[in-house]
């Protein structure tokens, strides 16, 4: 699986496009910030859910303060976000992408 994330300001929020290849095939991912170093990630953050097309591959927009929030000025949880996680939709499920 890649992917790419490009995150733009628009004023007062950010805007963050996500665009991903070679998930598992017409099922639902989330996509999120999390504070964890290491697996399993923790749903720190969610930025938005998108659901994969027959090839496996997905595009998705979140709007919203991600800059300000991953920076720590609206942080309300006190942890450093370390990446960008997709998973598949679930508590349990499993991380298929992770930024570096």
């Amino acid at each position: 699986a890649s992917g790419s994330m490009v995150l733009r300001s628009e004023g007062l929020v950010d805007l963050a496009t996500f665009g991903l290849r070679n998930l598992p095939p017409n099922q639902d991912f989330d996509i999120f910030l999390s504070a964890t170093a290491q697996p399993p990630y923790t749903r720190d953050y969610s930025l938005t859910t998108v659901h994969t097309d027959a090839k496996g591959n997905a595009m998705g927009q979140a709007l919203g303060p991600v800059q300000r929030i991953a920076g720590g000025d609206l942080n309300t949880t006190g942890k450093k976000f370390q990446h960008v996680v997709v998973a598949a939709k679930g508590a349990g499920g499993e991380a298929a992408l992770v930024s570096e």
